[in-house]
């Protein structure tokens, strides 16, 4: 059996984060993923026509600066997110711009969401809205934020709006795939070696799978939803406040659309669907590729959607009659995805405190990271995930007492 000071489960930014700084640190680290690519919720689709991300896809504004000075010193070009785009809803057969939306049904759903204050659910908080309006506002919830607006908590979305504003949105012009491909230079890491149970105790842990190994440490960044799933086991089991964590840090169910149309946009739009196929969708001015999310509990939807061409070329009729037919059609199912069981941590009651119970180490021996364990302002988002990795690098390595710098485990 291989033998490492360091053993990393999930090569997504997290898990690749964390390795890069283990070995910054001197020690000895591998880093098992039971895919057979690199960078876990990053997803791009490169196509003639351009690039689509079918995982993470912009980078917020947060206090948490650390993605910003990786992608600055990696030279990878940024663009900020268009905000000037035409903006419409899709219902009931007919196609709303904004102007026409607010002077029918005010107040406009995006508006409804930045107002969100606790305490209650998103559904309570919507209550004393008209019916359209009160419709419109949930199904924007669930598409921009993600998860059924029962279970979400309208105090936990206000502060994690709150965590990412003050800033410009942006993009990886080349590709989030790029940013996977940097953290793991030089990273050891064994592709299509899934782990399946971890053994752990004061001597060390034993990781089985198809990759056996030991070491002193092991750093567990796949998402809460896999190991509820039963995806990765634990011997012997975890302990009744991990457990609860794990229950508090549902994920967000969706699939995601990319679209490649026989013409390139004339105009760059957002569209909220109200009905089949569901979710947010945006084409950019000058592509010809269409990307939709549908999250929460319209993913159910979509995923039984057949993605003919003629289906395909409909929704791109509503979204913009200039971009013509449909050529290509790619999709990924995030929910049923076995490595992931959702796109991100939802941010429903008791969330903030499951986070700071996921990322507490098991008697220095087991560590946690990914976004599931970050504070508001990053969880959710590649900048919870990356913080998150380095400081269960460091938490790891200081732990084995060999001087790593401090790490802590904040609330944000």
């Amino acid at each position: 059996m291989e033998r490492t000071q360091v053993v990393v489960i999930g090569a997504g930014v997290a898990g690749l984060a964390c390795a890069r700084e283990v070995d910054r640190l001197g020690h000895s680290v591998v880093v098992l993923e039971g895919r057979p690519r690199i960078g876990g919720r990053v997803l791009t689709h490169r196509t003639a026509g351009g690039l689509a991300e079918l995982g993470a896809q912009v980078v917020h504004p947060t206090a948490d600066l650390a993605l910003n000075d990786l992608i600055g010193a990696a030279g990878m070009p940024l663009a900020p997110l268009e905000r000037d785009a035409d903006l419409v809803v899709v219902a009931a057969g007919q196609r709303w711009d904004s102007p026409s939306l607010i002077y029918s049904h005010p107040p406009p759903p995006w508006a409804v969401a930045r107002a969100l204050t606790g305490p209650g659910s998103v559904t309570e908080c919507l209550r004393d809205l008209p019916e359209i309006p009160r419709a419109l506002a949930a199904l924007w919830v669930e598409q921009s934020v993600g998860g059924d607006c029962d279970g979400l908590d309208a105090g936990a979305v206000a502060a994690v709006e709150r965590a990412r504003g003050g800033g410009v949105e942006a993009v990886l012009t080349a590709g989030f795939d790029t940013l996977a491909a940097a953290l793991a230079d030089r990273v050891d890491v064994r592709l299509g070696a899934p782990a399946s149970v971890v053994q752990w105790g004061a001597a060390g842990v034993s990781v089985s799978g198809a990759v056996p190994i030991t070491a002193a440490a092991v750093v567990v960044t796949v998402p809460p939803a896999v190991i509820q799933a039963a995806g990765l086991r634990f011997d012997p089991p975890l302990p009744p406040a991990k457990l609860a964590a794990l229950s508090a840090l549902a994920s967000v169910d969706a699939v995601s659309v990319a679209l490649t149309a026989e013409r390139p946009a004339e105009r760059s739009t957002w569209a909220l669907f109200a009905e089949e196929p569901w979710g947010l969708w945006h084409s950019t001015a000058g592509s010809p590729i269409v990307v939709g999310h549908v999250k929460g509990p319209r993913a159910a939807v979509a995923r039984k959607v057949t993605w003919s061409m003629s289906n395909a070329s409909w929704l791109l009729h509503q979204l913009d009659p200039s971009l013509g037919a449909a050529i290509e059609v790619v999709s990924h199912d995030w929910g049923a995805d076995l490595f992931a069981r959702g796109a991100h941590t939802m941010p429903t009651r008791g969330s903030e405190a499951g986070a700071f119970e996921w990322a507490r180490p098991l008697a220095d021996v087991v560590f946690f990271a990914g976004e599931a364990s970050a504070g508001h302002a990053g969880r959710g988002l590649v900048q919870g995930a990356l913080s998150s990795g380095r400081r269960a690098a460091q938490e790891a390595v200081r732990a084995l007492g060999h001087g790593a710098p401090a790490a802590t485990t904040s609330r944000e």
